[in-house]
């Protein structure tokens, strides 16, 4: 369900003309972050956060073909 949900936000996000969707969580919520991932976002940094790290993604667009 969470994926289905992500993919439906993902696309009215495209049609209102985003390039990337930004997310962030805090790093030892191991689970959410590979949700992220199996939702084809990719990490791209770590920062500190006052309860750890938290750990950033983004998901580009898709090139239309």
């Amino acid at each position: 369900l969470g994926r289905t949900i992500v993919e439906a936000l993902l696309e009215v996000g495209w049609t209102m003309g985003a390039d990337r969707v930004i997310c962030e969580t805090t790093s030892a919520w191991y689970g959410v972050v590979e949700f992220w991932q199996a939702c084809g976002f990719s990490i791209t940094h770590l920062s500190p956060s006052p309860f750890g790290s938290d750990t950033w993604f983004e998901r580009r667009r898709p090139s239309a073909s």
